[in-house]
């Protein structure tokens, strides 16, 4: 269950860098995102480091947002993992807003690593997505999904082997399946996510499953081989008219260089199928299929996903009948 948190009465002060917030001094900023940023932390007395996150006062009174940032916890709690960060304590109190203590990461994001470096080697690419649905795979398992996973989401620490290890973070938009609690569902009409990483039925009606988490990863691995989104429009309505309306090319097209081998092409594109029911049916399926990559196995084989019917087509086909109706009219002419 939730931490209990009740709004209150005297002023809630957005803490500083410097200041001490239950018990521990606030050393960095390493982030901010739209309702909370993120510090680096040590305790006064122990001297332990920890990142501390730290929901912006304003956000204090709504309860919707203190709700969704507090189930982060509960829901590392649920499905503790390896490759999912682990949140240790959910605190509040007196005059500050809630924070979270995490564990400390040193690394960066994928996001900022494909910036910095546009896209990654075949083996990099499989390595990371393989830890990335191993962490999914356990969420799903407890009816959990992320429904907003995108590079930025997933932090690499560094490894031993050379590839780095993933952790997978901001679990603020989880979805639980089947939940009673009315704080768990997304408000009527609410857009929750990033459009390129979001599946058409997420986008379409809010429909929800774990094939939304299917889809992103897709989307992530489509953009870690080829070094950009599957998906960009020059505005947000334009890239989820494209991701929702347009099939992406297979990567080895657009890096041939790349070497990336049929079966990867083809999971790739199964995970970013527009019809659901098309997608590879589970995140533990694309894992093994990754590691069947991995491991070079020649027996894996894996069809693409069916072409969809284009906008354009029975324009084209309309237009073909037309001209083949009037190059008939006119030969039927000139032989009376």
């Amino acid at each position: 269950m939730f931490e209990r948190f009740e709004p209150e009465v005297e002023p809630i002060v957005q803490p500083q860098m410097g200041d001490v917030v239950y018990s521990f001094k606030l050393l960095e900023k390493l982030g901010e995102g739209a309702v909370a940023e993120v510090f680096r932390a040590e305790h006064v007395q122990t001297r332990r480091q920890v990142a501390m996150k730290v929901l912006h006062s304003e956000f204090c009174a709504r309860m919707d947002i203190v709700r969704r940032f507090l189930q982060e916890r509960q829901v590392v709690r649920q499905a503790m993992h390896p490759n999912i960060l682990d949140i240790t304590e959910v605190v509040h109190g007196s005059g500050h807003p809630p924070v979270l203590i995490m564990e400390l990461l040193e690394g960066e994001d994928l996001g900022r690593c494909l910036d910095r470096r546009g896209r990654l080697s075949v083996e990099e690419a499989v390595s990371i997505m393989i830890q990335v649905c191993a962490g999914l795979e356990v969420m799903h398992r407890r009816n959990i999904v992320h429904r907003d996973l995108k590079p930025g989401n997933v932090f690499l620490v560094g490894g031993d082997d050379g590839y780095p290890v993933v952790k997978l973070l901001d679990f603020g938009l989880v979805k639980f399946l089947y939940s009673d609690d009315p704080f768990m569902r997304s408000r009527p009409g609410a857009f929750l996510g990033t459009p390129e990483y979001m599946a058409p039925e997420q986008v379409k009606s809010g429909e929800m499953s774990d094939l939304v988490d299917v889809y992103a990863a897709g989307a992530i691995l489509w953009e870690m081989l080829v070094g950009r989104p599957p998906f960009m429009g020059e505005t947000f309505q334009q890239t989820l008219k494209l991701s929702m309306e347009t099939d992406p090319p297979p990567p080895s097209s657009q890096v041939p260089e790349a070497g990336i081998p049929e079966l990867l092409d083809n999971l790739t594109l199964r995970c970013l199928a527009k019809d659901p029911r098309d997608r590879i049916q589970s995140i533990g399926q694309v894992r093994a299929l990754l590691e069947a990559v991995w491991d070079g196995r020649g027996d894996v084989a894996l069809s693409p996903p069916p072409r969809r019917w284009s906008p354009s087509l029975p324009v084209f086909l309309g237009g073909a009948l037309l001209f083949a109706a009037a190059a008939g009219l006119a030969l039927w002419r000139l032989l009376l």
